[in-house]
């Protein structure tokens, strides 16, 4: 939901003139970068986050995994809010990104231990479902 949500906001941020003029008047690949780095930031993280599930396990990995990725995006996103210029925002952006892939390696170990056997096909059908409900809310 993070994700779906960060990218409908950060779309209408390219529109104004006061974020435009925040950042430097940024050309079309500097703003097309924007976009992408959160990306770039979650495939730099997918590999610590599977490494940290490999090392310590489903019940230790899955909890620390649960720790860095919020920690990541609430952090991210109040730097992100109060960003100064152009590449404090890029930088925060791939932290998002790295908050962003540790939550969806841990996040589904974690639904499998607390759903029930019944209903565990529902929860992991809702777990890529969210990131739509996150851009319609940000609409």
């Amino acid at each position: 939901m993070t994700c779906g949500y960060d990218e409908a906001v950060v779309g209408s941020f390219q529109a104004t003139k006061r974020w435009l003029t925040d950042m430097g008047e940024p050309n079309a690949s500097h703003i097309g970068l924007v976009t992408t780095v959160i990306f770039v930031g979650g495939i730099l993280g997918a590999h610590p986050a599977s490494y940290c599930l490999d090392r310590y396990g489903r019940r230790y990995g899955r909890r620390l995994g649960n720790l860095i990725g919020p920690m990541c995006t609430t952090v991210g996103s109040i730097v992100q809010s109060s960003a100064q210029g152009y590449a404090q925002f890029m930088v925060v952006r791939g932290l998002l990104g790295v908050g962003i892939s540790f939550a969806c390696v841990a996040g589904p170990c974690l639904a499998a231990v607390l759903a029930h056997p019944r209903q565990r096909g529902t929860v992991f059908g809702f777990f890529n479902t969210l990131r739509s409900v996150g851009s319609i809310f940000a609409a």
